[in-house]
């Protein structure tokens, strides 16, 4: 899935732009051509930076912030009007808006932080050429400055992880800065995203800065970036390009609120990758609701995701609608779009993934009384958190193949049916198909897609399974073997989402009834047929046995 870039297309010759000065159009264009020139030719130097860092060695360096490596760690759509899109975002109002990695992955961060140091180190001459500044920006050329290096150096390449080891930066990245040079709506967009995704890094990883002076320029900017909005979504042309759907991605997805909860939580899942496509910062802030309503619309007027060619753009908006469906336990609106650009992915391509080293635990999916889908969904869980494994133990797994796994496998968990939708024979057939499904909604939003414990609903998921195992319990007599290592999976993914609750006692007595008067197995034997279901040592182990010991003292 690497891509590596065009040599041979490294340098553009000068473009000479004629314009007729008593035409206030040609004015217009001249100045859309000459920023987005402009904008290709920074790009062209910043990557000439990082390729040689030797070459200017008192460049300025962006305030203090982690770089990209170092942080990677029903469905009735009718169809909106143009005039319903402007209500839903014109209703916007102005409101006033960072995790934690485990020692494994400092390691690997300190193993690619040099190779992406160069790019906190852009010179304010090559990444302002024409100064590269609106005139019509809400904020002045030297906040303008810091806040494109921070996208261009910190945001945008987590958001859209590399898949190369020599660190070449995802298209999106040159794409989204070009375009935002000659669209002053999307340029007070970005600013306005840029502050919120600083705002949460310093309140919850204390890094970088983030002043009351700072809290001003972002609402400046929020109510520049509605205004410029509403105006461009009057003309229908206008509305559904690209440049206007991701201003909107960018307001629907940083509410200018405080941040979810309160920073002590801890989730009771020691999951890896937590910061991989900024999850832990996006998982923690609040979404604006309207104007998520409005992305959507404008998203079905363009004719859907496939139908947007800005790089990177269709894949995040898929990444931010997971997001939203593992939140709110819904199904996902719109396809799963890979971050590569003409890469379509499917679970096989997840099962089938080759590695060198990637060594799956013996498996008993085939024999599980689930339907063949959610088999399939099992097999690729088990791959995608085979791959994490190997990650984590310091061998070379490219990040955006990693991002689009893990999205691909929580797109398809979060779209399963709940057992209530299924037809009546299936549902017969498969009595455990319910606990099962919220079983693996656990693990998925736990630790495969793994939300921050502000935003994550463990405790509603540890709810209703207990609610849909009890419903069943009376059946048990009639369970294989296979049936019961199932249950017990289920029972004690239950037991630990439940965390500190009272449904955690539930769990652990069930638990002990289950193993009958020979007692429960040692930890080491049901350990072992956890894995051949659906396991991560590294995220489970801890709270699993806690939760193991919990019921063995139960009398």
């Amino acid at each position: 899935m690497s891509r590596k870039p065009e040599r041979g297309k490294g340098k553009k010759a000068l473009q000479f732009v004629t314009i007729d000065p008593s035409s206030s159009r040609g004015r217009s264009d001249t100045r859309r051509i000459v920023r987005s020139h402009a904008g290709g030719w920074m790009w062209r130097q910043l990557q000439a930076a990082r390729e040689n860092p030797e070459a200017n060695p008192e460049e300025d360096l962006l305030e203090p912030g982690p770089s990209a490596a170092e942080e990677n760690e029903d469905l009735d759509r009718p169809t909106p009007s143009a005039e319903k899109l402007n209500a839903s975002v014109a209703g916007s109002q102005l409101e006033p808006q960072a995790p934690r990695d485990s020692g494994r992955e400092r390691i690997q961060r300190k193993r690619n932080k040099r190779a992406h140091m160069e790019l906190s180190r852009v010179s304010c001459d090559k990444l302002d050429p024409f100064q590269c500044y609106i005139s019509s920006s809400p904020l002045s050329s030297g906040l303008v400055s810091n806040s494109n290096k921070y996208c261009l150096s910190v945001l945008w390449p987590g958001l859209m992880p590399n898949s190369s080891i020599s660190g070449a930066g995802h298209a999106g990245i040159e794409g989204w800065f070009s375009s935002s040079l000659g669209h002053p709506a999307l340029h007070s967009a970005m600013l306005f995203g840029s502050y919120s995704h600083r705002r949460i890094m310093w309140l919850q990883k204390k890094q970088s800065n983030f002043s009351a002076d700072d809290e001003k320029q972002m609402s400046i900017c929020e109510a520049d970036s509605i205004t410029r909005i509403n105006k461009a979504i009057q003309s229908p042309s206008e509305a559904i390009t690209d440049a206007i759907i991701l201003c909107v991605l960018c307001m629907a997805n940083n509410k200018n609120e405080a941040p979810l909860g309160p920073d002590f939580l801890e989730s009771p899942f020691q999951s890896p990758l937590r910061s991989l496509q900024w999850l832990d910062v996006y998982g923690r802030l609040k979404p604006h609701p309207i104007h998520q309503v409005g992305l959507v619309q404008l998203v079905y007027l363009k004719g859907g995701l496939e139908t947007i060619k800005l790089p990177g753009l269709a894949g995040v908006i898929s990444f931010s609608d997971v997001l939203a469906a593992s939140r709110s336990l819904s199904q996902p609106l719109f396809p799963c779009i890979s971050l590569q650009e003409g890469e379509f992915l499917t679970l096989q391509d997840v099962i089938n993934a080759q590695h060198p080293v990637l060594n799956v635990d013996p498996d008993i999916i085939s024999e599980l009384p689930i339907t063949t889908e959610m088999q399939e969904i099992f097999s690729a869980s088990r791959a995608y958190l085979a791959l994490v494994d190997k990650y984590q133990d310091g061998v070379y797994v490219a990040l955006d193949m990693l991002a689009d796994f893990r999205n691909l496998v929580q797109w398809h968990i979060m779209s399963l049916l709940p057992g209530s939708k299924l037809d009546p024979n299936t549902a017969n057939s498969y009595p455990l198909y319910e606990s099962c499904r919220l079983a693996l909604v656990i693990m998925g939003v736990g630790v495969i897609f793994p939300l921050p414990p502000q935003s994550a609903p463990l405790l509603e998921l540890s709810q209703m399974l207990q609610a849909e195992l009890q419903s069943t319990e009376d059946m048990a007599k009639m369970y294989s073997p296979v049936s019961i290592k199932l249950i017990y999976w289920c029972l004690i993914i239950g037991g630990i989402a439940a965390g500190e609750s009272q449904e955690r006692l539930w769990y652990a007595e069930e638990l002990r009834r289950l193993a009958g008067p020979y007692g429960l197995p040692s930890w080491d034997e049901i350990k072992r047929d956890l894995k051949t279901i659906l396991w991560l040592n590294r995220a489970c182990d801890f709270g699993g046995r806690f939760f193991w010991e919990e019921a063995l003292c139960l009398r």
